[in-house]
């Protein structure tokens, strides 16, 4: 069997070969799009954005670089699995010959093995682990845990892609300890939440479990940083001054409002359910959540956290969200600047609410830094915005002075909150007054 697959393999691995597949990247596309995927000839993986060569390349990956190619848990034996260090791509053929035919064109030759039957490729780790109730052989390599049906198989059966965003669950703890600490008929387990899947990791002992819990998480931790096209944005922005930003709101439609459903999250969200907070409320994956969220700043979307109609009610939801679910605030403070940011006419009437929502997270949380000064710069552009209503811009100088203030709230503050909906506090900050940043102020002493 071995023989005549590897045959194959030398025969077709590298080869130019075109098709159509649809495919599926990551955790939160759950849609099926057509691709036209390309092998070149200099040896790469070439995924264009649409049905045909004209669209844009929207994935390279080279050969050398992936990890291995099969057809996936699944039935459907049209269904195909790569496994490189940009993630895991589910790709469906037209049928499932076509699916062996990709699977032979790129999955990597056999690996070299030693004497003792391991392979002569550097690994982190290796050894026998069970993976989802069934045993493997595996190598924890560059960003994958590569699987292998037995230690001397050549070709691998399957990987787990590893990137920056994925997070590592350590054993639940045990009664018995003792019972922890040697070899037992039923083995310690830890979990691994990527972009596809959880997966179940079991060995036999501690040691080995720790062992590996180390090397998965020292591989998350040095892979590369995962972004997207509004965190990029944002930070190549965080210092810009109001005239400036009157240029880029004008080229980068992502930073101002919309009034459509979000494909992904506005920041990059580890894998795995966050769980219940400290309200009762349970919560399932961040990105999930991120795009119901999202939501609920539409006018009229359905959302299970209300919407912006409610006024009062739906802010208050979000604000309960903030404090219980710490992996969503960035991304609620960025929905937040997003909303406030160059809304149109037909939407006005919802804009205070938009800056009650951003005033009241100002006044009860701090975002990680980056935000905050991209936020300090969205706010100078309001305040000083002479179109913009007193009440707007009074708004943006209170939540200068709370960002200024630097004093996370333990929990909801009701008089603050109550002073904010009602927009009592707006009326004590004159809208012409503006608040200045610290370093700001100190250079004009000087």
């Amino acid at each position: 069997m071995d023989r005549g697959r590897g045959m194959t393999v030398g025969n077709t691995y590298g080869k130019k070969f075109e098709g159509v597949c649809l495919m599926i990247h990551g955790k939160i596309r759950t849609k099926k799009k057509p691709h036209f995927c390309l092998i070149t000839r200099s040896g790469e993986l070439r995924i264009h954005s649409g049905g045909d060569s004209s669209y844009d390349v929207q994935h390279l990956i080279k050969l050398k670089d992936i990890h291995s190619v099969g057809l996936s848990s699944s039935k459907d034996k049209t269904e195909f699995v790569i496994c490189c260090p940009q993630g895991s791509f589910r790709m469906f053929a037209p049928s499932a010959q076509d699916a062996e035919h990709w699977i032979f064109a790129l999955n990597p030759p056999k690996r070299q093995l030693n004497d003792d039957g391991t392979s002569v490729f550097d690994a982190q780790e290796r050894g026998w682990l069970t993976i989802n109730k069934k045993k493997y052989y595996c190598e924890l390599r560059k960003t994958s845990i590569i699987l292998f049906e037995d230690q001397q198989t050549s070709d691998p059966i399957g990987a787990i892609a590893l990137d920056s965003l994925c997070t590592v669950v350590p054993p639940t703890p045990m009664e018995d300890q003792s019972r922890l600490r040697r070899m037992t008929s039923v083995g310690v387990t830890f979990h691994i939440n990527t972009a596809g899947k959880q997966w179940a990791i079991m060995s036999r002992t501690e040691a080995d479990i720790d062992r590996w819990m180390s090397a998965v998480q020292d591989v998350i931790e040095t892979a590369p940083t995962l972004t997207t096209k509004f965190e990029k944005y944002l930070i190549q922005n965080q210092q810009s001054d109001p005239f400036t930003l009157d240029e880029v709101f004008l080229e980068r439609a992502v930073l101002c409002f919309g009034d459509e459903a979000l494909d992904s999250p506005l920041l990059p969200l580890s894998y795995g359910k966050i769980g219940k907070g400290h309200s009762g409320n349970e919560y399932g994956y961040p990105h999930f959540e991120a795009m119901d969220l999202f939501n609920s700043f539409i006018p009229d979307e359905k959302s299970r956290f209300g919407n912006i109609v409610q006024g009062e009610k739906w802010m208050r939801n979000v604000l309960i969200v903030s404090y219980d679910a710490p992996p969503l605030r960035n991304e609620i403070f960025c929905q937040a600047i997003k909303q406030v940011c160059k809304v149109p006419s037909v939407y006005a009437r919802y804009s205070i609410n938009y800056w009650k929502m951003l005033a009241l997270l100002c006044a009860h949380l701090v975002p990680s830094q980056r935000i905050l000064n991209y936020l300090r710069c969205v706010l100078h552009h309001a305040a000083q915005h002479k179109e913009y209503i007193d009440i707007i811009r009074g708004c943006a100088n209170y939540c200068l002075t709370c960002l200024q203030e630097h004093r996370p709230k333990p929990s909801i503050d009701d008089e603050v909150f109550d002073n904010i909906v009602s927009g009592r506090i707006f009326t004590e900050t004159k809208a012409d007054n503006l608040v200045l940043d610290e370093s700001t102020a100190a250079e004009e002493e000087v």
